[in-house]
């Protein structure tokens, strides 16, 4: 470089060309260090932002399993509603049992369920 500044004959100093030198040396190691800096904070930015993606993912899944749950009954209430669809099912109608008989049949089960309110409502 330095045969080259005094080929083209500019109007430097062989020591101000060597500054220059120096300095541009100087910037290049900074934007060396700048950039390595740069790297490692889109690094920081693309792991955050993969944690925040699955962050929101289990955040939907828990929102989802939270909001879509059916309520959980008491096995006694449980087994009461079986009783009651096994009570009402086509099937028993099919072996000819009249309506008023079945009909009774739902009624006295559903009226025995509702003296236990206490244990159905929260």
């Amino acid at each position: 470089m330095k045969a080259t500044a005094r080929q083209l004959d500019l109007p430097c100093t062989f020591e101000q060309a060597t500054a220059l030198q120096e300095q541009l040396d100087r910037l290049n190691g900074l934007c060396a260090l700048l950039y390595d800096e740069k790297n490692r904070l889109q690094d920081q930015l693309d792991s955050a932002q993969a944690e925040i993606a699955i962050l929101k993912t289990n955040l939907d899944v828990a929102r989802f399993a939270v909001f879509n749950r059916a309520p959980t009954l008491p096995d006694w209430l449980s087994g009461e509603l079986r009783r009651l669809v096994v009570l009402s099912h086509p099937d028993r109608w099919g072996a000819g049992q009249h309506a008023a008989t079945l009909a009774h049949e739902v009624t006295v089960a559903l009226n025995a369920l509702r003296e236990r309110p206490e244990e159905v409502l929260p």
